[in-house]
C-alpha cells in the first residue's frame, strides 16, 4: 500500500496547537531548507499571546469582545480547548451587550470548536440554527457562507459526499452573484477538496486551478494556500513529485502571508515523505513524529488519525510492522470513539498493510473482512465498486491463506499425504465460510428488520411534521397576509388587526419550534440548549432592561425523545415569559446541569410569587404541570434569597 494516499487530508480544515519542544528541535539538525520551524511556531505564538494580553487588558465589554474575535480569527493555531473557551466568553459578552450579530459569529467559533473534538452533528446544528438567524436578520452574507462551508466540512465527514457537494455548487453561486472572491476561494476549494474524498483526483484539479486563477493578485495570494496544498496532496497521489514539489513551496509562500499552524503540519508531512522516497528512512522520522507531536494537540480527531496512518506507513517501509499495528489499533480506536466511519476505512486499511508485512495472514484476512463491512454501511450509494475491489482481495487472501497452511502442515509429508491435508483444510475453511456466511446473513437480516421498523417510525415522524408545516402552516401564513391586506384598507378598530396580526405570528413561531422537534429522531440535552439560546436571543431585544443569561455544565450529554423535548422547551418558555412580565427582574439566568441526574434552573431576582395561587387560577402554570407530569419532570418552585424565584425541573 502506497504511503502517500494519507495526503488527501491536506490543508482544508483550520486546526491549531504547538509542537513539543524536543521535536522541533531535532528538526533543526535535519532541516536543510530556508525555513526555521522554531522561529516559525515562536512568531506565531507571538502574535496569540499579544492578542491574549490585549483581551485581558480591555477596558470594556465592547473593547474586550472585539480582541476576542481577533483571537478566535487565529483558530488555526489556538489549542481546541482555549477557542472554546474564548468563543464561550464571546457569546456571554454579546448576549449581555445585547448585540445579536455578535452572538452569531460567537457560534461560528464554537462551530469550529465542535468540529475539531469530531462533534459533527452538533457542528450541522449549530451551523443549520445560525444559517437561519443570519437569513431573517439580513446579517453578514460572508459569515452566512462560512457558515455553509462548515457544515459541509462536517456533512463530508459522515460520508454524505453528494450532499456537501450539492451545498457546495449551491454556496459557490451564491458568492459569485456577490462578487466575493475569497469565499469564492473557499467554495472552489470545497467541492475539489470533496471530489478527492470519492477518488475523483481530475475533477478535483480542475477545481483547485480555477480557485488558483486569483493567486496572481497580491491580495488573494494567501488566501489560495489551501487549494494550493490540496493539489501538492494530489500529485503525490499520482506520484508526480516534482510538481507536488512545487506547490508545496508555493504553499508555504502563501502561508507567510498569512501564517498557521496548519501548513506547518502539512510541510512536515511532505518533506517526510519525499525523504522516504529517497530511501532515508532514518532523517524522514523526526518530520513525521514532529507534525504527529503538533496534530496531535490540535483537537481534530479526523486529522490525528491521518497522522497515526502516516506514521504507520512509515513503520511499515521502514521494517517496523509491529510498531505500526499498535499505531493503527490507535486510531482504530479514536475513529470509532468519534464514530467517523470514512477515516475507520483508512486506519483499517494501514493495519492491514501492516499485518501482511508481519506475515500475520489470518489477522490480515480478517481486517479486510471489517473493511467490507464498513464501506458497505458508509459508501451505499458506491457499495458495488467498493465491495467488488475488497472482496476480490478478500478472495485473493483466502487463496494465500490456504498456500500457506499447506505449506505449515505438510513439510516432510509425502505427496498423498500433501493431497489429503490440503483437500481437508479446504474443506474445513469451505465449511466456516459457509457457517460463517450464513450466520452474517441472519444477523444482516435482524438488523434489516429492526432498520424497517425503525424507519416507519421516522416516516410517520416526518410525516406529520410535514403535515403540520404544509397545512396549518400554510392556512397561518395566509391569514397573516390577508391581514396584511387589510391594513391598507379603512378598518373601525386597527388595534383588533394588530392583535389578530401577533397572534398569528405566535401560532406560525410554536409551529416552527414543533416541527424542530417532531422532525428529529432524538434531541440531546445540548440540542435543546442551543434551542433556548436561539429562542433568548429572539426575545432579548423586547427585553433591554433584563440580562438574560444561558449555562451549561453538561457532563454527560442524555437523549430525549421528541416529545419530552418539546414538552421541555414549553415549559422553559411560559417560565421564561412570566419571569420576564411579571416579576420585574433585572437579571435571568438558565442552567443546563447533567450527571447522573439532569437538572433545567430558571432562576430570577424579581418580586417573587405564591405558586400556590397560581396553580389554580393560571393556564400556564396549569399547562406546566400538566406537560411535567406527561413527560415525568420533577417540577419545584423556591424562593431566592434576597428575592427571586426559582424552577427546577428534575429528569433522568
Amino acid at each position: 500500500m502506497k504511503l502517500h494516499f494519507i495526503f488527501i487530508i491536506l490543508a482544508w480544515l483550520p486546526f491549531s496547537s504547538r509542537a513539543q519542544t524536543g521535536d522541533i528541535n531535532i528538526l533543526k539538525k535535519h532541516d536543510t531548507s530556508a525555513f526555521n520551524v522554531g522561529q516559525w511556531t515562536e512568531a506565531i505564538l507571538g502574535k496569540i499571546n499579544l492578542l491574549k494580553k490585549n483581551v485581558a487588558a480591555a477596558s470594556t465589554d465592547r473593547e474586550k469582545l472585539h480582541f476576542i474575535f481577533l483571537l478566535c480569527d487565529k483558530n488555526e493555531s489556538l489549542n481546541n480547548d482555549t477557542l472554546y473557551a474564548y468563543a464561550m466568553d464571546a457569546q456571554r459578552i454579546a448576549l449581555k451587550l445585547h448585540d445579536q450579530a455578535a452572538a452569531i459569529r460567537a457560534n461560528y467559533y464554537l462551530a469550529i470548536s465542535y468540529a475539531n473534538k469530531g462533534n459533527q452533528d452538533r457542528v450541522i446544528a449549530v451551523s443549520d440554527s445560525s444559517m437561519q438567524l443570519l437569513t431573517s436578520i439580513r446579517g453578514d452574507r460572508s459569515l452566512y457562507e462560512n457558515f455553509g462551508l462548515r457544515k459541509a466540512n462536517a456533512i463530508t465527514k459522515t460520508g454524505r459526499y453528494k450532499e456537501a457537494l450539492e451545498l457546495g455548487y449551491q454556496l459557490l453561486k451564491e458568492c459569485e452573484k456577490r462578487n466575493d472572491t475569497a469565499m469564492i476561494i473557499k467554495s472552489e476549494n470545497l467541492i475539489g477538496w470533496v471530489n478527492t474524498k470519492i477518488g475523483q483526483f481530475q475533477p478535483a484539479l480542475n477545481w483547485f486551478y480555477k480557485a488558483l486563477k486569483y493567486a496572481a493578485n497580491p491580495k488573494y495570494f494567501a488566501a489560495c494556500r489551501k487549494p494550493l496544498a490540496n493539489m501538492t496532496a494530489v500529485y503525490i497521489d499520482r506520484n508526480q513529485l516534482d510538481s507536488a514539489y512545487y506547490f508545496i513551496n508555493k504553499a508555504l509562500d502563501a502561508d507567510r502571508a498569512d501564517q498557521s499552524l496548519t501548513n506547518l503540519v502539512d510541510v512536515l508531512n511532505v518533506k517526510g515523505y519525499l525523504l522516504v522516497q529517497e530511501h532515508q528512512n532514518k532523517a524522514a522520522a523526526p518530520f513525521f513524529n514532529a507534525a504527529y507531536a503538533i496534530r496531535k494537540q490540535l483537537g481534530d480527531p479526523s486529522l490525528i488519525i491521518s497522522e497515526i496512518v502516516t506514521l504507520c506507513q512509515y513503520d511499515m517501509v521502514s521494517g517496523q510492522p509491529k510498531k505500526g499495528i499498535a499505531l493503527a489499533k490507535e486510531a482504530v480506536g479514536i475513529a470509532n470513539k468519534y464514530n467517523l466511519k470514512v477515516d475507520l476505512v483508512n486506519a483499517y486499511l494501514s493495519l492491514a498493510s501492516n499485518y501482511r508485512a508481519d506475515n500475520d495472514y489470518i489477522s490480515y484476512s480478517n481486517t479486510l473482512e471489517k473493511i467490507i463491512s464498513i464501506k458497505d454501511s458508509v459508501y451505499r450509494n458506491d457499495a458495488a465498486k467498493s465491495l467488488a475491489e475488497l472482496e476480490a482481495k478478500y478472495e485473493v487472501q483466502k487463496k494465500e491463506n490456504t498456500i500457506i497452511n499447506q505449506k505449515l502442515d505438510i513439510i516432510n509429508r509425502d505427496k498423498f499425504l500433501y493431497a489429503a491435508l490440503a483437500l481437508s483444510v479446504f474443506l474445513l475453511f469451505l465449511v466456516f465460510m459457509l457457517y460463517a456466511n450464513y450466520r452474517k446473513k441472519r444477523e444482516r437480516q435482524k438488523q434489516q428488520e429492526t432498520i424497517a421498523v425503525m424507519q416507519a417510525e421516522e416516516n410517520a415522524r416526518k410525516r406529520i411534521a410535514s403535515d403540520l408545516h404544509d397545512n396549518i402552516g400554510a392556512y397561518a401564513a395566509a391569514i397573516s397576509a390577508n391581514v396584511d391586506e387589510l391594513y391598507n384598507e379603512t378598518v373601525t378598530n386597527p388595534q383588533t388587526l394588530a392583535n389578530l396580526k401577533g397572534n398569528v405570528f405566535e401560532i406560525m413561531t410554536s409551529l416552527r419550534d414543533t416541527i424542530w422537534a417532531l422532525s428529529k429522531e432524538a434531541v440531546t440535552l445540548t440540542s435543546l440548549s442551543d434551542r433556548v439560546k436561539i429562542y433568548v436571543q429572539k426575545i432579548q431585544p423586547s427585553y433591554k432592561n433584563v440580562r438574560i443569561m444561558v449555562e451549561e455544565n453538561i457532563k454527560e450529554d442524555p437523549v430525549l425523545s421528541p416529545l419530552n423535548a418539546l414538552h421541555l422547551f414549553r415549559i422553559l418558555q411560559e417560565s421564561l415569559n412570566n419571569s420576564l412580565r411579571h416579576s420585574k427582574c433585572g437579571r435571568l439566568l438558565i442552567t443546563f446541569k447533567s450527571n447522573q441526574e439532569c437538572l433545567i434552573v430558571i432562576e430570577d431576582d424579581g418580586k417573587g410569587f405564591d405558586p400556590d395561587k397560581s396553580w389554580s387560577t393560571g393556564n400556564g402554570m396549569s399547562n406546566m404541570r400538566s406537560r411535567a407530569r406527561e413527560a415525568g419532570i420533577s417540577m419545584a418552585f423556591s424562593q431566592v434569597a434576597p428575592q427571586g424565584t426559582r424552577l427546577t425541573l428534575s429528569f433522568n
